[in-house]
Order: structure tokens, then sequence, then C-alpha cells
């Protein structure tokens, strides 16, 4: 099949020249570039590919300047992250260019380990692009001439080997490196030496050991010519004066600040201790004043980034004050997080008076990234244009003068950082009002938490094109799905296909005079407490009249807090599939089952996603007409599941259904696992139960059960037969939940 060489994207586009307009952006898959920008009210492009509606705006593509992605050649930190799964929490957060900090265990220092880190990059199929920072210490020498590489030098310990304490060895290095372009950690460490008893880590760590850092680096930055950048800044109005002045006298200083440091201050630590154990970090939060003004500096233009400092640890690191506690028996053999717990439970005075304790300093970000700007528009009001200059603009500015060097291989024609011909096709969308609750189902970073779990905010990443393609859509149905998963402890999909007397299905069918929708209603009531989704089947729901009660079966189903599946199959072609499509949107459908025979998965998808209505597709069934047929070989070898498959991954489909009958004795079961394990695409599984299918055996299969909707229709709805009571229904919703829960040990 050929793909479109260029698409058309249309919404409210976010430029620095005016206010956010309708608009459209004509983006070459080929070059990767932006090849028109125009504004609908005095031009029309075409018709659009992807559409987004006015909740929704379009940035240029998001840029992280300060990152820790932890790989190094000794690989002693990849438990915690590495190139791949931070570009994919990157990308999860709206970021399309991040740059990696050099403090890993073995720090990038020299020219030799800059080309290691190089190629390791080169090596990746991300389309997210990773520049590098090269350390400095006190033997430590520049690697080329000003403007070749961006260096980082810490001024105080924190993470890593990496750091320089006093400002005599300060002077000489920086004398070596003059005219560099610089990132600075800024805390002076003899005050932080001697506030090393202090209660809290703000007390460890004192806003005077910034200042007095920050009034010894000034004038060796301006004698020096650095062309500095003060990371993760923490402090407020004191500090900008002394940095104004400087600015004035000609210095070139910009600064970062963190979304820790922006959403969290000491006094919200002091009413929650356990705060601490998500939000240490060097250098500390401070007053409650500090936070405000690094609010107003990064709208007012005084702080140039939104820098997140991703610093991935695990939580077993981040509750390491709890590691103490070991050399009590009754501990020994468990976890800090495990310890942790049973002290919270035991006496809670020592829980909070544990979490004050020095722990380990970081936290993951970026997952967040876009998250935190919908923060910053929807609670303090940041104008889109703000955001722009701190998330697309000065970050593309920043790491724009080394993409040749960083990828030799690589065209970016104009850079990052505008919505302009010639720019890279790289485009965030934020939805300013669809509502997220962060979990650890919706992270990508490795360590798989965030300092912002539970929270709910206004809105977040929409979808991220990348170079012309999109490589990021926010997937509604894969996140309530697993948001109702964890909150109702279920992976069980109640069918609903109630035939009614006349079809003559007996024991397995509506008994004579009862009314289906009444029927449907109470059963859907019933059973809700003990599944997370409904599947309707279309087939049962296609005599006149049934429109207007499937709506109202849908509006139950959301009223119950469920979500509602059409098993419709569609099988059909471009412009009759839209019409099934907006036709279920309308009844209020989450999802469409889809069997794609005539083979053009991708429009399907494509035209779902216009609808906002999630897909799931024929993957591997178990019948045996399936099995003959699906396995004729192509010409390039795979047989046609094969192909079908692989083709619905890359479309992006959402789900795929799956024949509850396999066992691991199926080789091609074991294929499709392997095929799909890692993907995000749900598995719909009907079979179990009615059809043979064990849960117990086809898990043995190694298929991630947390991905499992397992569909039980007549096995739910019948179980006592045609005149099934409400509680019968309930208690085998439930005992189909409790055999899942046990096979799978949720």
């Amino acid at each position: 099949m050929t793909k479109k060489q260029k698409v058309i994207v249309e919404g409210y586009i976010v430029t620095a020249e005016k206010k956010p307009f309708r608009g459209q952006i004509l983006l070459n898959k080929k070059t990767g570039l932006i090849e028109e920008v125009v504004e609908l009210a005095k031009k029309k492009l075409g018709e659009a590919d992807f559409v987004f509606e006015k909740d929704s705006l379009i940035f240029p593509g998001f840029g992280d300047v300060h990152i820790h992605a932890r790989e190094d050649r000794t690989g002693k930190q990849n438990y915690k992250e590495d190139y791949q799964t931070v570009t994919e929490a990157a990308l999860n957060g709206g970021c399309v260019h991040i740059s990696a900090m050099p403090n890993t265990p073995k720090p990038l220092t020299t020219e030799n380990d800059w080309q290691w880190h190089r190629q390791r990059v080169g090596e990746l199929t991300s389309p997210v692009s990773i520049l590098n920072y090269v350390g400095i210490d006190a033997q430590t020498k520049p690697l080329g001439k000003p403007g070749e590489h961006f260096y980082k030098l810490y001024f105080g310990k924190s993470v890593g080997d990496l750091s320089v304490i006093y400002a005599e060895e300060l002077d000489k290095i920086l004398q070596r490196y003059q005219g560099q372009n610089i990132s600075f950690h800024v805390e002076y460490e003899p005050i932080v030496q001697a506030c090393r008893n202090g209660e809290t880590h703000s007390d460890r760590r004192p806003a005077e050991s910034v200042e007095e850092g920050l009034r010894l680096l000034l004038p060796l930055i301006e004698k020096y010519k650095i062309e500095a950048k003060l990371c993760h800044w923490s402090l407020g109005k004191k500090s900008f004066e002394l940095i104004k002045e400087y600015r004035e006298r000609g210095a070139k200083i910009t600064l970062e600040v963190s979304p820790l440091h922006l959403l969290f201050d000491k006094e919200m630590a002091r009413k929650n201790p356990e705060l601490w154990t998500k939000i240490q970090m060097n250098p500390a939060i401070q007053t409650p004043q500090d936070r405000k003004d690094l609010i107003a500096g990064l709208k007012n233009g005084f702080i140039q980034y939104l820098a997140t400092d991703h610093a991935p640890h695990t939580r077993e690191e981040k509750f390491s004050a709890f590691a103490k506690f070991k050399e009590s028996k009754k501990y020994r053999n468990k976890s800090n997080v495990e310890i942790a717990e049973m002290i919270k439970k035991e006496d809670k005075e020592l829980y909070r008076k544990t979490c004050l304790e020095d722990g380990m300093s970081g936290a993951p970000w970026l997952d967040t990234y876009g998250v935190v700007c919908v923060e910053l528009m929807t609670k303090y009001n940041f104008t889109p244009q703000e955001i722009l200059r701190v998330a697309s603009e000065n970050p593309g500015k920043f790491v724009n003068p080394h993409l040749k060097r960083q990828f030799p291989q690589q065209k970016f024609g104009k850079g990052f950082g505008k919505i302009a011909k010639g720019y890279l096709g790289n485009l965030t969308v934020l939805n300013l009002k669809s509502t997220r609750t962060i979990s650890s189902a919706n992270l990508k970073t490795k360590v798989g938490w965030s300092p912002l779990e539970g929270r709910s905010f206004a809105g977040g990443v929409e979808a991220v094109f990348v170079r012309g393609e999109l490589e990021q859509r926010r997937n509604i149905f894969w996140e309530r799905w697993h948001q109702l998963r964890l909150e109702k402890g279920s992976n069980i999909c109640a069918g609903l296909d109630p035939s009614v007397y006349e079809m003559g299905r007996g024991e397995k069918g509506l008994p004579q005079g009862v009314d289906k929708l009444e029927w449907s209603l109470r059963y859907i009531e019933a059973v809700a407490p003990y599944v997370v989704a409904i599947k309707p089947n279309a087939g049962s729901w296609g005599n006149a009249g049934d429109r207007t009660a499937l709506k109202k079966v849908v509006d139950k189903i959301h009223q119950l807090g469920l979500l509602a599946i059409i098993d419709s199959k569609v099988a059909d072609l471009g412009f009759t599939n839209d019409s099934w499509f907006y036709d279920y949107k309308q009844l209020g459908f989450d999802a469409v089952t889809v069997a794609p025979f005539a083979g053009n998965i991708e429009n399907i998808v494509q035209s779902a996603r216009k609808r906002d209505i999630a897909v799931i597709t024929m993957g591997l069934m178990s019948n045996p007409e399936y099995k003959t047929e699906m396995n004729f070989v192509n010409k390039q070898g795979e047989r046609l599941w094969e192909n079908r498959v692989k083709r619905g991954l890359e479309a992006g489909v959402d789900g795929l259904v799956v024949g509850g009958t396999y066992t691991v004795k199926d080789k091609d079961f074991l294929r499709f696992v392997e095929m799909t394990n890692e993907s995000e695409a749900l598995y719909l599984i009907p079979g179990i139960g009615a059809q043979g299918g064990e849960i117990k055996e086809f898990l043995k299969s190694g298929i991630k059960s947390e991905k499992c909707i397992v569909s039980s229709g007549r096995d739910v709805m019948f179980p006592k037969g045609a005149k099934s009571t409400p509680e019968q229904q309930a208690q085998a919703a439930k005992e189909l939940r409790d055999e899942f829960r046990k096979a799978s040990g949720f």
C-alpha cells in the first residue's frame, strides 16, 4: 500500500508572532520538514488528514534541555533508564528532542566517551533526537572550539562523581573553557557540608548554599565570557537581582526551572513529610515565595527554559532512608518500600520522621512534561505564546547550533522550535480540556512512577508528530481501561447479545415476552461491580427501534463508569466505514471491533481516529475456518494472519482479538504473543468458558495479563439458563473475575 508523502494537520496553531489561529500545516514526510503554514480564514491547503478541535493547541515540538538517561558503557544504571526508554518517556510527555547530562557511572568527559554515546544514540530507532552534554571537572579539557559542544559543570556535589568544590579550582577550570557553552549546577559544597545534619532536605541544602555559589560563580562567568545556563533554578527575587545585574553588564546567562520547583515548596512538605520520598532533589525546594517568583520569572521571560531534570530512580532507592530498619529481624527480608508501608501502619510518627531523612535525590518527570505545560496555562495563566517560548522556541535555539555535529548523517532543515516553512515537521498537540489522572499505567519511564501520581490535571498531550509522522496519539480508551482495571481489580468484559425468544436460542436466549431493553439494563447493573466493560453485539441490536434502545444501553454503561465496546466487526471501505464510526460515536461507544477483509486497516484506523473511537481488529481467531484461511503465505513469506497483525500494530490499532481457547501447545499462538506482547495494543479475548478456553492455560503463554480484556457473553448472561436472575449473573461475573485474578496473580 502506498503511503502518503505529505499530510495536512489542522487546528489552532501557536506561533510567537500572533495569538493562536485556526490553520493548516503541510508536512512532508520524505524531507521531514514543514512545507507551508496557512490561516484557514485566508487559504485552505486541502482536506486535512488530522484535525484537532478548539480545545487543543498545536505547538512546535517540545524540547527538554536537561534530562538524565542513565545509560553508559558500564550499563550499571540501565535498570533505572536507558536511551530507548527515555525517548519513550519523552514522546509520552510531548518532547521531540532531549539533552542528556554526563554524570553517568562512567562520566562523559572525553572525546572517546562522547563518540561512544553518539554511536549508541545512533543505534536507536526512536524518532526522538537525543543530544549529549560533556562533563567538566578539575582534570578535563575542552573537546573543541567554543560552540562545538555544550558542557555541564557541577559546582557542588550532587548525584554522580562529577563535581567542583571550591571557587579557587573553579577559576582555573573556567580559564581553560573560556567562551564555551556551560550549564551549571550551583550549590556551594562547604555550606552543604556544614548543614548536613539538618532536619529536612531543604535544611541540609539551604538557600544560602545556592546564593553563595551564585555569588562566587557570576564574576567568573563574566571574566571568562562563558555562555552560561544555570540549571534547575530554585531561588527567587534576591538571586534574580544579582543575575540581572550581571546580564546588564553583558554576561550571557540563561536559566532553567524544573517542574518540581514550580509545583512544590517546603511548606507543602512540612504539612506532608511523605512528599520528601517523591520530591527530594538537588537543589532542594525552598519557600512558597521562591516558588511564586520562579513561576513569575518563567512567565515574564526572566527564566528561559522549562527543563525537567528528569532523574529516574527506583521507588526502592527513593525509600532508602527506611533501609536502616533491616537490622531488625522483623524487617530483615523486606524491601525498603515494604518496610515503609509496614511502619506507616504501625507508627505514623516514626514513618513521618523517617521520610524527613536523607534519601535519593531526583525524580522522573519526562512523561509529564506536557501535563505541566497545561497546568501552567490553566492554573497559572500562562499564555500559549509563553509556553511556546520556554518549551519549544528557546530549547530549539539551544540545540539547533549543535545538530550538525551531533547528527552528522541527518538533515534538520532550519531545526527545532518553530511552526514555519523549512523547520522540522515536529508538532506537540496539547488538549486543555481532557482531564488526565497520572498513574503508573500511563508512564513510559523504566522506573514506572511519578511525583504527580494520583493527581488530576485539566489536560495533557493529545498527539505528537515527528518529521511529519504521527508518533504519539493519546489513547483515551487505553488509559481508561488501565485505570478501571486497577480501580476495580478486574479484567472482565461482559458480552451483551440478548437473543430474542423468536430466534429460538432456548436456554441461551431471552424468555418469551421479556423486554430486551429492560432485561439489558438490569443485567448491566448486576454485573457492573465485577467488570470493566460491556460489549453489545451489533447483530443483537439491529431491529426496528433498537437504535434508541442501544443509546440507553450505552448511557447506562457510562453512568456506571464502564467502557462500551460495540462488537460489529466493521469490514467495508472508506466512506462506509466512516459512516459506521460516526454512528457508533454518536451512540457513545468507546471502541469498535473491525474485520478488515479488504486489507485496509490503515484507512480504518485513520478514519476511526477522526471520530475519536478506538479500534479492535481481528488478530488470531481460533475457529477452524480462520486457521485454514489465515495460514496462506504471501510473497514475503508471511502468513496472512501475521501480515494482518503486523500491519494492525503499525497502523496503531488499540486492540487485537485473540481466541481464548489457545494454549502453549499452539505455535501460532506463541508467535502471536511474541509479535504483540510489547506493543500497547490490548487483547480482547473471547472463548473463555463456553467455547472451552481456560484462563490458566491461556496465560501460560506469557501473554501480558494486564493487557487482557476477557470477554464472556452467554456464560455471564445465562449462567442458569434463560431465566437467570441478576444475582446469578452478578455471581457469574464475580467468579470469572476472581478466576482471572487468581490465575494472573493480580
